[in-house]
């Protein structure tokens, strides 16, 4: 008899335990629903020695602060949690960590902490190689790969003319294509439709980038682009960029190399190549970020475009989504001044991914080179890729980013 209770109090011991971790289970999987529905993809999530992971790619929100910000405000973490740490991802690629204590953010949300002090309390880094190894093995919800974009977006250039006509224009509507077959793996394109044109005789509809790329992340905070195809100026080849950052986003090294020649779509979709020369590219320099003021100022030297040999210095202020920056480059083929623009556009949050979507381009980029005769200093451009968006995902930028949310 003293047996058969014994037995039955293990028994509904047992159960209890199982049930309790049902429901801590499933209260964590609430999260991945959450962020699934809004949209979010590669989304990750498990529990391990009383800490709590997520991981999550944003291609619903303009802004990736506008993501994590939604994140933050509608995840729910169980008691017995310690601490929280989240991945944010691009193409499927760790980028950057947001760590914090459940207690914090326990005490954030029920109000006994206020949010700045919450968001101080939050550790944001760059280096993410040993977090990037504990989701290695976890399954994906909602992959981002083999989905279509189709971002629409206006393209303007001008120069000063002379007198008679001060300000020469050429506007161009681009709708572009992108799709991720993998881990950083995008087919990009970029079709260009003229509008209206005062500078050139550029007037008929052709692809002016296609191209297949790669981005990679090794350890220690470097990152690889290789990229394959047709780039705007009517090249085509290859071309690589390497980026190592030191000390968070405080300094990078980066270092570019190239190899095209002219080539280019017609207007009936076929090839005009001129195979006789080759260019090849060769910069190397230095990016300092002055953190307070989210500011780089860099430096670049090397071989541009047709073989210009020189340097370039550029300041760039970044507030948010918009930069503004100017810039001086002496080279051999001479010197020049200029500046360069990028505004937000379009609209804060598009449709959610699905297997097709066409929404507006995110970004409106302007520049104005003094003299451009002589293309100094002149650089190609191959397309978006993952270390072109990286500033979003700067620790500095998120952080102070967040706490103008709610300011």
């Amino acid at each position: 008899m003293i047996y058969k209770e014994v037995s039955g109090s293990v028994i509904n011991y047992l159960v209890s335990l199982i049930l309790l971790g049902a429901i801590s289970v499933n209260a964590q999987d609430k999260n991945t629903e959450i962020l699934v529905l809004e949209g979010l993809e590669n989304v990750k999530s498990f529990e391990h020695n009383g800490d709590y992971y997520l991981a999550y790619e944003n291609n619903r929100y303009r802004f990736e602060v506008d993501a994590l910000d939604y994140v933050l405000s509608n995840i729910s973490i169980n008691n017995n949690i310690n601490n929280v740490s989240i991945l944010i991802q691009n193409r499927g690629i760790g980028i950057v960590q947001v760590v914090f204590n459940n207690k914090d953010f326990k005490g954030y949300k029920e109000g006994i902490i206020s949010y700045k002090d919450f968001i101080e309390s939050i550790l944001f880094s760059l280096s993410v190689d040993n977090l990037n190894q504990k989701f290695k093995e976890i399954p994906t919800i909602n992959s981002s790969f083999y989905k279509v974009d189709i971002p629409v977006g206006v393209e303007l250039d001008y120069f000063i003319g002379d007198f008679t006509n001060s300000i020469r224009q050429k506007v161009n509507l681009q709708p572009s294509f992108s799709t991720v077959l993998g881990a950083g793996t995008e087919i990009y394109g970029v079709y260009n439709m003229p509008y209206f044109n005062e500078m050139d005789d550029d007037n008929f509809n052709h692809i002016k980038i296609a191209r297949l790329s790669q981005d990679i992340r090794f350890k220690n905070n470097q990152f690889l682009n290789l990229s394959l195809g047709y780039f705007s100026d009517s090249r085509f080849g290859i071309h690589a960029k390497y980026h190592r950052f030191i000390k968070e986003e405080r300094l990078r090294l980066n270092v570019d190399f190239g190899l095209t020649r002219k080539g280019n779509f017609n207007e009936e979709f076929k090839v005009e190549t001129n195979y006789l020369l080759l260019y090849p590219v060769m910069l190397t320099g230095l990016t300092y970020r002055w953190i307070k003021y989210n500011t780089d100022i860099s430096f670049n030297y090397g071989v541009y475009h047709k073989q210009d040999l020189g340097y370039k210095l550029n300041y760039t202020r970044q507030m948010g989504l918009t930069y503004i920056g100017l810039f001086m480059s002496k080279t051999s083929f001479g010197e020049t001044v200029g500046f360069h623009f990028q505004a937000p556009i379009g609209f804060k949050k598009h449709l959610k991914p699905k297997r097709l979507r066409i929404r507006s381009r995110e970004y409106f980029n302007l520049e104005y080179v003094y003299d451009r005769g002589d293309e100094i200093a002149r650089e190609y451009n191959t397309g978006n890729n993952l270390l072109s968006q990286m500033s979003e995902y700067y620790p500095s930028v998120l952080k102070s980013s967040l706490l103008l949310i709610k300011k």
